[in-house]
């Protein structure tokens, strides 16, 4: 009998490639090219509170359907992983009082625990980034949604570095949401930058992205999206595998059996990389 995790990892990469396949290929690639080497040409539809009681960095009044959720205390720490999803993550996750392992809140508790367990302490805050309204399939996932998490990303990012300006800052962009950090980067950088099981980011090296930031790529030996860079052929790809040897990233560990959704797995060779990653000194 299939564990509950693997039979959602098989079903949404199941989901992945069918919406790909059906959509007019060419032209998403073109649109989502469009976004991401433009950078967030939309202006931001959210504020940020950094004072806001209870972790919820958006201001009152912000969209229902967003939600910029902060574990640890920002004030204290001096290293922040901000967390980017994918497509298929909505609001309703941030409510579940006992969150689901896949979920945004699931992936950020299990890294502030791994931080925790290795010695981090209040030195480590984690962002859980909605900051966009991902849709349920990759097919939708255009322009309009990666200059939205763009712009909504490019803000967050600039109002750390006011608020918190010795802080250092790692983004951790899993899966479609490597779309949103690479758009994201125009005028702003984090300290470092983390793929994780990324589909390609419309450009052909790291030193193609517009930052200084050291760029780290991870892909679990049994992540199907490496599906994804068959579209090539075909005018849909996304571009070379960020954790290829010749895109240029700086390529994290993963364990053997490790899928699309086990990149936050406790106790992982590579949510402890992405642990170490986070907490290195980039400055």
């Amino acid at each position: 009998m299939l564990h509950k995790r693997h039979v959602g990892r098989w079903a949404c990469t199941a989901t992945v490639v069918a919406s790909l396949t059906a959509g007019p290929l060419a032209s998403l690639a073109a649109t989502r090219a469009e976004a991401v080497l433009a950078g967030p040409a939309a202006a931001p539809t959210v504020v940020y509170d950094f004072d806001a009681p209870g972790g919820d960095l958006l201001a009152p009044g912000s969209d229902a359907d967003l939600r910029v959720l902060v574990l640890g205390d920002l004030a204290a720490a001096d290293r922040v992983a901000v967390i980017v999803p994918g497509v298929g993550h909505n609001a309703d996750e941030f409510n579940d009082p006992e969150p689901e392992p896949d979920s945004m809140i699931g992936r950020a508790q299990a890294l502030f625990a791994a931080g925790a367990e290795a010695g981090a302490g209040s030195r480590l805050a984690v962002i859980a980034f909605l900051g966009y309204s991902p849709p349920k399939s990759v097919d939708a996932l255009a322009a309009a949604g990666i200059r939205e998490g763009a712009a909504n990303l490019a803000a967050l990012q600039r109002g750390l570095a006011r608020a918190f300006p010795e802080t250092q800052v790692t983004w951790a962009c899993h899966s479609f949401g490597s779309l949103i950090c690479a758009s994201g980067l125009v005028d702003v950088s984090p300290d470092a930058l983390v793929f994780l099981g990324s589909p390609g980011v419309m450009v052909d090296s790291a030193a193609s992205l517009p930052t200084t930031a050291p760029v780290f790529a991870a892909r679990g030996p049994a992540d199907l999206i490496v599906l994804t860079g068959l579209l090539g052929g075909l005018g849909g790809g996304y571009g070379p595998d960020p954790a290829s040897d010749a895109f240029g990233a700086t390529v994290l560990p993963a364990d053997p059996g490790a899928g699309h959704s086990d990149y936050f797995a406790p106790g992982s060779t590579q949510l402890t990389a992405l642990v170490n990653v986070v907490m290195a000194d980039y400055r």
